[in-house]
């Protein structure tokens, strides 16, 4: 999920959901597909299926998020793991330590 700028940070009230998979650097995208090269961060996980999706994010931005001395700093990731076949996905938040942690 990305901003309309498909800068990779965070949607406001509009945003772009885009479909992914993992490619070696030097790799080309097919025809018709753009390559993109997401930053690196660090993430907060959290595990989650359809049905407590909404839940789960929720409580990441609103409830845990906030409670720590870190902040949200880019677009929230899906992930969905070929070889779990039982509903199961992850988010992965792109988080980073508050400024007025770093002083």
């Amino acid at each position: 999920m990305s901003d309309l700028t498909e800068s990779f940070k965070r949607w406001t009230d509009q945003g772009k959901y885009l479909a992914g998979c993992e490619v070696y650097d030097d790799s080309v995208a097919p025809a018709g597909w753009a390559k993109w090269v997401i930053p690196s961060y660090k993430f907060a996980v959290m595990k989650c299926n359809q049905n407590t999706y909404q839940e789960k994010f929720n409580y990441m931005i609103n409830e845990y998020i906030p409670s720590t001395s870190y902040s949200i700093v880019g677009a929230v990731h899906e992930y969905y793991n070929p070889s779990e076949t039982n509903g199961v996905l992850y988010l992965y938040f792109p988080i980073e330590k508050t400024n007025k942690d770093r002083l």
